[in-house]
């Protein structure tokens, strides 16, 4: 073999090596990039869940609506005053059990959407969030059941207080998930 050939063979090694440190260097994006779409995903469902309240707590409207129709209350019977007052609280209860139907569909698809995100979470570099997304994935299957209880019996202050007390919970699980998560992403980007 002659120099040129040493050249050529040389060329052809340099060549080699920047292609395959090349294709090392792109795959190591593409690994960073998913592992932070992933996290992302387990955010923007943590924030899902957060926004997701369960909230009963507005003032009784019967009082309210005396107060503003009062003048025109007092020139009705007594009769026409509870049908009216009657059926303003059916109203009220309709609205209310329909809101919180919206709701239990809502924690029904964030419990199924969970499942994924717990698939997502048993990656190794989600070590440190693991057990967060378990404990909001079975908030939310609690939370689940309760509501479905609470519409069989919507009187049930206790219950209502009951399931008050776990949407707070839940928020305040999902905001931890979401600050433990974001200490992760921000972590890899300094």
């Amino acid at each position: 073999m002659n120099i040129g050939d040493w050249i050529t063979l040389a060329a052809v090694i340099v060549a080699l090596g920047i292609g395959v440190a090349s294709i090392l260097h792109t795959q190591s994006l593409q690994k960073k990039e998913r592992r932070e779409r992933l996290l992302n995903e387990i955010i923007e469902w943590a924030n899902d869940v957060a926004v997701c309240e369960f909230t009963v707590n507005i003032q009784e409207p019967l009082p309210i609506f005396s107060r503003l129709y009062e003048k025109d209350m007092l020139q009705l019977s007594k009769a026409d005053k509870e049908k009216i007052l009657e059926g303003i609280k059916k109203d009220v209860d309709r609205f209310w059990l329909h809101h919180i139907m919206n709701l239990h569909r809502n924690y029904q698809a964030l419990g199924a959407k969970g499942e994924y995100i717990l698939i997502l979470s048993n990656a190794k570099y989600f070590e440190s969030i693991i057990n967060n997304v378990r404990t909001v994935n079975a908030q939310i299957s609690d939370h689940e059941e309760g509501l479905w209880e609470y519409m069989k019996n919507m009187d049930d202050k206790d219950r209502r207080d009951k399931l008050e007390n776990k949407a707070k919970e839940l928020n305040t699980s999902a905001v931890k998930l979401i600050r433990k998560a974001t200490k992760i992403n921000t972590r890899d980007i300094s």
